[in-house]
């Protein structure tokens, strides 16, 4: 761990990191990626499991006393604050195994090892925006038809607020899943919102962040790097730190410590980049033989 920190300054020179913790560049600590659990996510985690449960039992109660209707608007609550109690948890601990790597192309059709982001985050996003959607879109009906005079204007507001939460999810699952493709030419990231390339000559190293835990390649400026935002929304951690790559853990899920073995591989043995198109690139990473 003293190596690490040392050697904290070679990896960011002058850059100062805009991520919230040190970039460790050598190596990969044995707990890594390893969740955050300050006291404040914990009790929150806590708080919405109680309300949860306190509406399922309220639903039931008024069920059984003659108030159905009551009761499935309850059951309805509480399956919304169990999805956020359920988001929540997610990102208290990280699991340990992922999807196994494939054959993939970049956005340029050029074939590489590729890894795919974890499923469940877009899950949960997914599912609590949708749910919310669903409130506004109730919301916007139940104040159109029994609302007071002029409840048209609150309710075609909130009938756009459900419209554009709908586009967001359109949008953000259209583009799912986001992946990380290592070909001969480079390393190819797409996000949930955008894309990144940079070709091998211009990385110098990979490291990784332990605080809100993400891979950093570290790559100098060139021309044949490219970046496509892919909707309006800007990430600034990845951004910001553009011409590094920057690849959040929590999205990748189980392959988080398969990406950086095969970049710290492939980047330290520059002979085996060439097929890295091919099945054998398969067998490296996955194989009785493996070599990382």
């Amino acid at each position: 761990m003293e190596r690490h920190l040392l050697a904290e300054a070679d990896m960011v020179e002058s850059k100062r990191d805009p991520l919230s913790g040190p970039v460790l560049p050598y190596g990969l600590p044995d707990d890594w990626p390893k969740a955050e659990r300050p006291p404040s996510s914990l009790f929150g985690a806590a708080f919405l499991a109680l309300l949860t449960i306190g509406l399922l039992a309220a639903a039931g109660w008024v069920t059984a006393d003659g108030q159905p209707g009551t009761g499935f608007m309850l059951i309805v609550i509480a399956v919304y604050f169990g999805h956020l109690t359920a988001a929540g948890a997610s990102r208290l601990r990280y699991p340990r195994h992922g999807r196994s790597p494939v054959l993939g192309v970049d956005d340029r059709g050029e074939r590489g090892l590729t890894f795919a982001y974890a499923r469940a985050p877009y899950y949960w996003q997914s599912a609590i925006v949708i749910l919310t959607a669903l409130g506004f879109a109730g919301g916007a009906l139940g104040t159109a038809v029994m609302g007071p005079v002029g409840g048209w204007i609150i309710a075609a507001v909130a009938g756009l607020v459900a419209g554009s939460l709908t586009w967001f999810v359109v949008d953000f699952l259209r583009r799912a899943p986001g992946r990380v493709v290592l070909t001969p030419s480079g390393i190819y990231h797409r996000s949930h919102f955008a894309e990144y390339f940079t070709p091998w000559d211009a990385v110098s190293g990979v490291g990784v962040t332990t605080a809100d835990p993400m891979i950093v390649v570290k790559a100098d400026p060139s021309p044949d790097a490219r970046q496509r935002r892919l909707s309006r929304r800007r990430n600034r951690s990845e951004e910001d730190f553009w011409p590094f790559i920057v690849i959040g853990a929590y999205s990748l899920g189980g392959n988080s410590r398969p990406v950086y073995r095969a970049i710290d591989f492939y980047l330290r043995h520059r002979e085996r980049r060439s097929l890295l198109g091919t099945p054998e690139a398969i067998t490296a990473a996955t194989g009785t033989d493996r070599l990382y």
